[in-house]
């Protein structure tokens, strides 16, 4: 029965996180959830954070296990793992910001009461809403974020989001150049189309990881660190 309850309390949760769609020509909403961990996946969330904030590859790998999925691609395991992301100076920081920008955001508890599992971000972990495609689809991961009329700070504000999921828009022809990497063309569910900060948006199929945690010693593994679909 504990293990029903907690399966229940954790699919109410993920429900009440993840709003229906409203209203045509009304962006679709996806909040962050309350990141609420039993102890035994909250702690190796910690030590994760812990590991992340050290840069500390050689004690990342030791939660590296031989089916720890890398990639579509049949990468698994520590020796994919620092050949991908080891090797050099670049590709150590470029793990770094992804793992930054991963834990940045709340994540969800999956699996049972005796297996738990963390998956992050929650922008991966809950279904995106509203039907919009995971490939197009944009959610921003703020309150009140700007959207432009031009890839600017200096671009005038032509409305304001809270947690919408958007779509990607293609560059417009008639623009000068592409947008910058910086800032990202979106589309609204209205069809205005416009410019937000680059840092306020997460791509549901960006890189994201999950962990299992073993009941009996507390010893938690990585089961993937991918981007992709």
């Amino acid at each position: 029965m504990p293990s029903m309850r907690y399966a229940l309390v954790v699919a109410m949760a993920m429900a009440l996180s993840t709003p229906l769609s409203r209203a045509a020509g009304t962006d679709p909403v996806l909040a962050p959830p309350s990141e609420a961990l039993p102890p035994l996946l909250g702690q190796a969330r910690r030590e994760l954070a812990d590991i992340v904030a050290r840069r500390d590859l050689d004690a990342l790998l030791a939660h590296v296990g031989p089916d720890t999925k890398l990639s579509f691609g049949g990468d698994h395991g520590a020796e994919d793992f620092r050949r991908i992301w080891g090797s050099g100076m670049h590709d150590q920081q470029d793990l770094w910001r992804e793992l930054d920008a991963i834990l940045a955001l709340p994540g969800v508890v999956q699996g049972t009461r005796d297996a738990p599992q963390y998956c992050a971000p929650y922008v991966f972990c809950l279904p995106t809403p509203g039907g919009i495609d995971p490939y197009e689809a944009l959610v921003v991961t703020g309150t009140r974020v700007a959207i432009r009329d031009r890839p600017s700070r200096d671009g005038q504000v032509l409305t304001r989001v809270s947690h919408a999921v958007l779509q990607r828009a293609p560059d417009d022809p008639r623009d000068d150049g592409t947008t910058p990497p910086e800032w990202t063309r979106v589309r609204q569910a209205s069809g205005t189309t416009g410019f937000i900060a680059s840092p306020w948006v997460r791509s549901p199929i960006d890189y994201r990881l999950m962990m299992s945690v073993e009941a009996g010693s507390g010893r938690w593994m990585l089961d993937y660190f991918i981007a992709g679909d």
